[in-house]
């Protein structure tokens, strides 16, 4: 005996499957469970494969949907994708982008920092150039304002 989860799983379907399938009859009266004992996976499969010759034979669609080849068929290709973007994570092809972001916001906050200090290392080691240094603060000034204009 198994639970619903359990017997969808066994039948290589969701539980919403298992369900839309037990609401269209494909289990016969296999479709209820046996109170707490919960259902009989060797009859209801049984019962399946009999509702899906039936299905088959008048030409119909499986009512719920996909039927389990076709679904099954989607979970692994939905899986094999999966697998395929996390090994493209980990060879480097692929970035998470909230990392990336975190990453370059880093460096621009480095480069303000280094550029911010650029006129006071001038003033140590040219004193008595104040003009010039004045040129390289405005024109530090300015760069900041262009790249925080485009961010």
């Amino acid at each position: 005996m198994a639970s619903q989860r359990e017997a969808a799983a066994h039948l290589g379907m969701s539980p919403a499957t298992f369900k839309r399938r037990r609401a269209a009859g494909a289990f016969g009266v296999h479709g209820e469970p046996r109170g707490r004992a919960g259902y009989d996976v060797d009859a209801l499969r049984v019962a399946y494969i009999r509702w899906l010759e039936r299905q088959r034979r008048q030409g119909a669609e499986p009512a719920g949907g996909l039927d389990p080849a076709q679904e099954r068929a989607r979970r692994d290709a939905a899986a094999a994708a999966k697998l395929e973007h996390e090994v493209a994570v980990l060879r480097g092809e692929h970035v998470h982008v909230a990392a990336a972001s975190e990453r370059v916001a880093q460096a621009f906050a480095e480069a303000a920092q280094a550029l911010d200090a650029v006129p006071a290392r001038l003033r140590e080691r040219h004193p008595g150039r104040e003009a010039v240094i004045a040129d390289c603060e405005a024109e530090i000034h300015r760069a900041r304002s262009r790249i925080a204009d485009r961010a």
